[in-house]
């Protein structure tokens, strides 16, 4: 690496380390961070002209407003790789300017079009600085938060919750949905990397009750249900097996103990 005057190692460094010492070259890894590193440099183009056109109107009083709108009528069309705060500044100042206000709410429409129009896995609930935030880009994003909501699955909850050591909306919300029988068919289905890291995460939650279930309702019972149904399956032992290990040398072993105890009849 020092030879290559490589000093600093990333995603792609570590492909070329590979490359070195295998000689196998994966044209589908090199060209997934080749596209996230041509997104970032337009998001940085983009963010830069954005911050000059917002100095330049305030600042160069020679200019006139002609010649700011010219400049940000270029912004429009890479406005969806702004973030919403700079947007709700950009359509701002626009409005307050003569015949500025169309192009300002060209902006703002550009933006909420591009957003409504992504494909989203999570979005972020918090404001720190409670920046301003156009009424429209508000909208859009509270609709489709509730959507990424709908879609979000007890599996999703669960691994962010053990990746981030904390949780929000989109997380509780799921939890708080999710049934025995979600539970049940997750553990069923998931892969084993995810098993690996799904069963000890809700053991933890299990045994910490008091600390999770005023957050995520019945979410823990309905774990413990579903996993007493699993390990009382004779069709699938190797999962019940798995399950077993999970809930033996703790106060959830007498759970697995009493769901297999004979019921009591009349």
């Amino acid at each position: 690496m020092e030879q290559l005057r490589i000093y600093v190692c990333g995603e792609f460094e570590s492909v070329l380390i590979d490359f070195l010492e295998s000689g196998l070259f994966s044209a589908e890894q090199v060209q997934t961070i080749v596209d996230r590193f041509v997104a970032e440099r337009e998001a940085m183009h983009a963010n830069s002209a954005a911050n000059a056109f917002m100095e330049r109107a305030f600042w160069e009083h020679q200019l006139s407003d002609a010649e700011l709108l010219a400049e940000a009528e270029k912004l429009v069309g890479s406005s969806n790789l702004l973030d919403p705060y700079l947007v709700t500044q950009l359509s701002e100042t626009l409005s307050q300017m003569p015949g500025g206000r169309p192009l300002g709410d060209a902006i703002i429409e550009a933006w909420t079009s591009a957003f409504e129009a992504a494909e989203h896995t999570d979005i972020g609930d918090d404001n720190p600085f409670s920046r301003r935030v156009h009424p429209a880009i508000k909208d859009v994003v509270d609709r489709v938060s509730v959507k990424v909501q709908e879609r979000a699955t007890v599996v999703d909850a669960c691994m962010f919750i053990n990746s981030h050591k904390t949780w929000g909306t989109r997380q509780q919300v799921a939890m708080k949905r999710a049934t025995c029988a979600d539970f049940d068919v997750s553990i069923r289905t998931m892969d084993s990397g995810t098993l690996r890291v799904f069963m000890p995460q809700m053991i933890k939650m299990c045994l910490q009750r008091e600390t999770y279930d005023k957050h995520f309702g019945s979410a823990t019972q309905h774990f413990i249900d579903a996993c007493c149904a699993i390990s009382e399956d004779t069709s699938v032992p190797k999962l019940g097996a798995i399950i077993k290990h999970f809930f033996t040398g703790n106060w959830l072993e007498g759970e697995l103990t009493r769901a297999s105890s004979p019921k009591k009849t009349d």
